[in-house]
Parts: C-alpha cells; sequence; structure tokens
C-alpha cells in the first residue's frame, strides 16, 4: 500500500504523513494527469476485456483469516445478469442494495445490476435508517 485516500478532512489538518492524501488532492492530479494523456479513458476501457479482475472482495473468514477472492467483468456482469434474470430492473427503477458492499451480492446488485439497467442506485444514510430510506425511494 502506498497511500490512504481520505475524504473526511475533519481532524487531519495536524497529520503530516505522505501516505495521507485527500480526495481534493486526489482529483486535482487526475486532472493534470488527463491533460497530459488526452483520451486515456477511452484507451483503457478500449484495451480492457472480461477476464480483467474488477473487483477484489474479502470472505467472512469464518474458516480461517479473510482471504481477498479476485473476480473478473465477466463473473461480474454473470451474476448480475442471473439476478436480473429472477428480478428485472428496470431504468426509471430507484435501488437501495442490501447488501454490504464488501459481500459479492452486493457487489453484483450494487455494481453489476445497476450499471446493466441504468436504474437509479441509491445509499441509506445508515444501517439505522434503511427500512426509512428504502420506504422514501419506493422499492428495495
Amino acid at each position: 500500500m502506498k497511500n490512504i485516500i481520505y475524504w473526511n478532512y475533519k481532524g487531519l489538518a495536524s497529520y503530516d504523513d505522505p501516505a495521507l492524501i485527500g480526495i481534493k488532492q486526489i482529483y486535482q492530479l487526475g486532472k493534470e494527469y488527463e491533460k497530459d494523456h488526452p483520451n486515456i479513458f477511452e484507451q483503457s476501457v478500449q484495451n480492457g476485456n472480461g477476464d480483467d479482475i474488477c473487483a477484489l472482495v474479502y470472505t467472512s473468514g469464518t474458516a480461517e483469516a479473510p482471504k481477498g477472492a479476485m473476480h473478473s467483468f465477466n463473473s461480474m456482469r454473470a451474476g448480475a445478469e442471473f439476478y436480473l434474470d429472477l428480478d428485472p430492473w428496470q431504468k426509471d427503477d430507484n435501488i437501495i442494495p442490501y447488501r454490504p458492499p464488501a459481500w459479492m451480492t452486493g457487489q453484483w446488485f450494487g455494481i453489476g445490476c445497476h450499471l446493466l439497467s441504468a436504474s437509479t442506485l441509491n445509499f441509506t444514510e445508515a444501517s439505522e435508517t434503511q427500512q426509512h430510506d428504502t420506504k422514501e425511494t419506493g422499492r428495495a
């Protein structure tokens, strides 16, 4: 690990550790990189393939220590398509993923199904507000 990216600046003003980088600095570095490398995003997408790794999802570690399971774009898409066959999402749906993002099903729902269906993805404000937030959006 080279850096730790933070987005909440509160309490970090007195730290002078080069490993800490604020999200605002990351955005600025990205803009500078893009100026020197026009179309890099589009080229990277075009050079990618379905066997590339898109998610590192950790196991619960109930049998041993947690392990990082690598998932490819193909496995992400296959899982998402499976769920969408069972419960089709539409473009005008408001979705709140109910699985934790650390679980693969959370990745399928929150990323794969969302991208394949073009639905609107929402997140709860806190685990305690899940039911209220779900009612507010109209669908879980």
